[in-house]
């Protein structure tokens, strides 16, 4: 049989008897409490380990009865804590331990669930990139066939209006800036119009899909703008910068923050935007990527890298 001496949680075993008062005498099997000073002790231990406590038992200018009657840490803490507190500042102690734990725990899901919305992001950010590598390479095919079409039997007049039908204003200047010379198409023009046509599509098909961040949409536009103008590298002619002009100033309106400008708008170096690669000289060849300014700050985001005569 047991007494209760302090106030514990006592839960009555499934029976149809009348609940069990507190300092009623019942069996001990029908109790089941906890104990606040093993919680703080465990707690404590849990927290700094064994060790420090350990040291404090052993120490000969802590003198307590329970010093040689446990080997157990923990039940030599239990001990030490009733011992030196009053069962109210026992209860105390464990609700701001469990109050803190909460507040951890609280903190610790919130920063696992950011985690997993920035997984999920990156994730969708990937799917979004490989869609667009998969689409890449069916333009290219269809690249390809085009080619083969205007050498044939088709030209270009013909087709520009088929590319560039879209009623957008960037798709009516596109078409506009190559039409000037089809008196005279040579095989050059007819390389960057077919380009032009494919990417510019592509890029359509990226604004549509772009996330909300500025920085998010810049991690996918710029590196595209890039691989475009990879695909022109070495084409000289007299529409190559005008069609440059025209993308920047579509990729800007896609921004709130941040603007697009030719790495070729002008005929020289400019180091305040230009990361030059060649011998010296001031005279800009061709542009490898394209400059991004703030347009909070008016300072410049990505530098163009250029290559120089």
């Amino acid at each position: 049989m047991a007494k209760i001496i302090r106030q514990v949680n006592i839960k009555r075993q499934e029976s149809d008897q009348e609940p069990i008062a507190v300092g009623e005498e019942v069996p001990p099997a029908a109790l089941q409490f906890s104990d606040p000073a093993q919680f703080i002790a465990d707690w404590l231990i849990g927290t700094s380990g064994a060790k420090p406590w350990t040291s404090l038992r052993d120490n000969p200018l802590f003198q307590s009865p329970y010093n040689q009657a446990t080997s157990d840490i923990t039940v030599w803490l239990t001990e030490i804590i009733k011992s030196f507190f009053t069962y109210e500042h026992i209860e105390m102690i464990e609700k701001g331990i469990v109050t803190k734990n909460v507040i951890q725990e609280q903190k610790l899901n919130e920063v696992q669930n950011q985690l997993t919305r920035v997984t999920l992001d990156k994730n969708d950010l990937i799917e979004r990139f490989r869609r667009i590598q998969d689409d890449f390479a069916q333009r290219d095919a269809e690249l390809i066939r085009v080619n083969r079409m205007l050498k044939g039997s088709v030209s270009l007049s013909e087709i520009l209006p088929y590319w560039f039908g879209k009623d957008d204003d960037v798709s009516f200047s596109l078409r506009q800036i190559l039409q000037e010379n089809l008196h005279n198409p040579d095989d050059e023009l007819v390389r960057f119009a077919i380009i032009v046509s494919k990417s510019w599509s592509n890029l359509q098909n990226l604004f549509a899909d772009l996330p909300e961040g500025d920085e998010d949409k810049l991690n996918l536009v710029y590196p595209f703008l890039t691989r475009f103008l990879q695909e022109i590298s070495g084409i000289e002619i007299s529409q190559r910068r005008i069609v440059l002009d025209v993308l920047a100033k579509a990729c800007t309106v896609q921004f709130g923050n941040y603007i697009f400008i030719s790495p070729e708008e002008t005929l020289r170096v400019d180091p305040a935007i230009h990361q030059a690669t060649g011998a010296g000289s001031e005279s800009i060849k061709e542009g490898r990527s394209f400059v991004v300014i703030r347009r909070d700050t008016r300072q410049t985001a990505r530098f163009a890298e250029i290559d120089v005569v």
